[in-house]
């Protein structure tokens, strides 16, 4: 790969506010590169964030993508610079650390490979995250609301048919499970995808508690309020005990139709 100039354009709305710095230099290889190192054994989730923070790395400094782009040239004044123009575009500080991150992984695979020194991995290392504070999204819940919410799933109803062919009112499946997914939540305090991810041997009605697989792969153990355990075995009155996902999909006809959320 050629070399190229190393100045640097700052054109005000554009995306590539970075160009043809010194990292630029160097050979690439598509079938070894660091970044795929890097991802090697991670997560579907984890590869997709890195592969798309490591993109636009690569768009800011003038390249196709992440693939072409000679990660293992990259220094420590490439990577403050980088920090520099990602503020300049308002980008929130957790969004900038998770890039530095992902590029911190991606100097240590290289630096693994022989791509480049142990010196100049160290001072690439010495970039310090960025400190800021953002307001929480969302916001609390009042006690109205939290009533109104339970009142909900306590009323939803649907008319069937009964045995002589009139039309009846019964509470729809999707209240007890709406109640039963509540109460995880909101007195749990669990997460939408760790809710979507309960299966029924995690749970323990009788000693009232739960094992959780949070983020990072780490366990924890969520400890039940009588409520929340009385909506669990209403819903698995109609879901079954069958082992699999706790939740299932209710249709809007009242059919329980078993599958994650």
């Amino acid at each position: 790969m050629s070399s190229r100039d190393s100045r640097f354009t700052a054109t005000k709305g554009s995306a590539r506010e970075i160009r043809a710095l010194p990292v630029l230099n160097g050979d690439v290889s598509i079938y070894a590169n660091p970044v795929d190192t890097y991802l090697s054994g991670k997560s579907d989730a984890t590869k997709r964030m890195v592969k798309s923070h490591m993109n636009k790395v690569a768009v800011l400094f003038d390249y196709e993508d992440y693939e072409h782009t000679p990660w293992s040239s990259i220094r420590y004044e490439h990577l403050q610079t980088l920090i520099g123009v990602l503020q300049q575009q308002k980008h929130a500080h957790t969004t900038i650390n998770a890039i530095i991150s992902a590029v911190r992984g991606t100097v240590r695979a290289a630096m693994g490979m022989k791509l480049m020194t142990a010196d100049d991995y160290q001072r690439v290392m010495l970039v310090k995250m960025v400190s800021g504070v953002r307001l929480p999204t969302g916001r609390m819940m009042s006690q109205g609301e939290i009533k109104a919410l339970v009142d909900a799933c306590l009323n939803d109803y649907l008319k069937v048919k009964n045995n002589s062919g009139k039309d009846q009112s019964v509470r729809s499946p999707a209240g007890f499970r709406d109640l039963a997914i509540f109460g995880m939540m909101y007195i749990g305090g669990l997460r939408r995808s760790e809710v979507a991810d309960l299966n029924v041997e995690d749970i323990d009605l009788e000693l009232k508690e739960t094992r959780i697989i949070g983020k990072g792969n780490k366990e924890r153990m969520l400890f039940l309020d009588d409520g929340t355990v009385i909506a669990v075995k209403e819903w698995l009155e109609l879901r079954g005990d069958l082992d699999g996902a706790l939740f299932y999909r209710v249709l809007k006809n009242g059919k329980i139709q078993a599958g994650r959320l």
